[in-house]
């Protein structure tokens, strides 16, 4: 891989997503961040390519099953965590 392991961080609290994007970041991963189901379908939508992404379920406008499953079938290849608090 020529550019850095890119990860995309959700969550509603923005502590959080400032915490786990330094400390992310500090071991040289790429960390872009969503605050919501919107923000986060921006960015998979778009020509970035996402190598994992860590998944608050608070951010689902629908079940986390529902969300899952969307995201596998669209895109298939893409790790997923989800993490909550």
């Amino acid at each position: 891989m020529d550019r850095p392991f890119r990860i995309v961080v959700t969550d509603r609290n923005r502590h959080v997503r400032a915490f786990l994007r330094r400390e992310l970041a500090q071991d040289g991963y790429e960390v872009m961040e969503a605050v919501d189901y919107r923000e986060l379908q921006k960015i998979l939508g778009s020509s970035v390519n996402v190598d994992l992404l860590v998944l608050d379920p608070d951010i689902a406008v629908q079940s986390l099953r529902v969300v899952l499953r969307t995201l596998k079938q669209r895109y298939p290849t893409m790790r997923v965590v989800v993490h909550s608090f």
